[in-house]
């Protein structure tokens, strides 16, 4: 679970209590405390943590709430709070927030408590402003839909007959439905997408117009029609294939900061290692869009899905980019690609350096 942290020194050894909430059965906010301390062990120091305990919040979520039961958690943990030297969470007004925000509230009555952004909620939040490109917002509610429509039982069956049939190598039987928050986590879910890509295909085309298509509702035969249309397109496709291959550089950050033993020293060479790659990927990017492009093209191809082609141009274009281009390789490098690397990464990601 992703947390915060308020960092205190007591008994020789400096503690911080990370911080996260969810809700029970009961939909009662249950605060889960963990204490993150650097151990001297003879000649070193060990960044551990330890569960602390669990603290219902029977109170509105505000920041003024929330700061109230942090702080008495720790008093009844007896730490010493007069040494409390920083405290991270996301960026949530209430936990952020600079007047009324639980990290002010802390911070104006231990000054030392420094208030940080947790960095992977940073990149989190990085990697989802990417989905304000058309080709990667679409592409992404289309593979939610896909995961949606395959959570009934019989449409289940279907799906794994036809692994069974036309994938039987593979291992994974189900597709992975989006993490709505951990975007980094959809890397998986897209790598699952990719693997049954021509069962998915199959599967649908079956629900849709295959000989046992009268056994199914109307509802579900129009669901299968319109998904599809829409995984069928070259367009979706090549976004699946560039998002899930960019998404590769990341997932391996997100992991590593979320390590019991990682400091912000690390946290930052970290960050930095990744961003370096991206920026050697960004400097090289006609040549890793030509590999993208075919890649789609080669799956495209071995399924019997639509081929590249640059989609109609029209003098006012508000819905779809309208860019200029000879060739569908260099289309959707003008319109997916370079939208994304040089828009997006080269701003949003080295904020987390900050």
């Amino acid at each position: 679970m992703e947390g915060s942290g308020e960092y205190v020194s007591v008994q020789g050894r400096e503690v911080d209590d990370l911080k996260d909430e969810v809700q029970d059965v009961a939909s009662i906010e249950q605060i889960t405390f963990v204490l993150r301390y650097v151990h001297h062990e003879g000649e070193s120091y060990v960044v551990k943590e330890s569960f602390a305990g669990f603290k219902e919040q029977h109170r509105e979520m505000t920041g003024e709430a929330v700061a109230s039961t942090i702080l008495q958690k720790l008093d009844e943990l007896g730490l010493n709070c007069d040494n409390l030297c920083g405290q991270g969470y996301d960026g949530s007004g209430s936990m952020a927030g600079i007047r009324k925000g639980a990290s002010s509230i802390v911070l104006h009555k231990y000054p030392l408590a420094t208030y940080i952004h947790c960095c992977s909620h940073i990149l989190n939040l990085s990697i989802a402003s990417s989905c304000s490109v058309v080709l990667v917002r679409n592409m992404m509610g289309t593979v939610s839909e896909v995961s949606k429509f395959f959570e009934h039982g019989k449409r289940q069956d279907k799906l794994e007959e036809v692994i069974e049939s036309e994938l039987p190598e593979v291992r994974k039987k189900r597709v992975k439905p989006l993490c709505r928050t951990r975007w980094v986590e959809r890397h998986d879910s897209l790598e699952v997408f990719v693997e049954l890509y021509p069962a998915i295909i199959g599967a649908i085309s079956d629900i849709a117009y295959g000989k046992d298509s009268v056994s199914w509702n109307r509802e579900t035969v129009s669901d299968a029609n319109g998904l599809l249309s829409a995984i069928e397109k070259f367009s979706f496709l090549l976004a699946l294939v560039v998002v899930y291959n960019i998404l590769s550089y990341i997932k391996g950050l997100t992991v590593l900061l979320q390590q019991r033993s990682i400091d912000i020293v690390q946290g930052i060479t970290l960050v930095q290692d990744v961003l370096g790659q991206l920026k050697e990927l960004r400097e090289e990017l006609d040549d890793w869009n030509k590999i993208w492009f075919q890649m789609a093209v080669e799956i495209a191809e071995e399924v019997g899905t639509e081929k590249p082609s640059i989609p109609r141009m029209c003098n006012r274009q508000t819905q779809r980019s309208n860019v200029e281009a000879d060739i569908p390789e260099v289309y959707y490098r003008r319109s997916l690609s370079l939208i994304i690397f040089c828009r997006r990464w080269r701003t949003d990601l080295p904020q987390m350096q900050k």
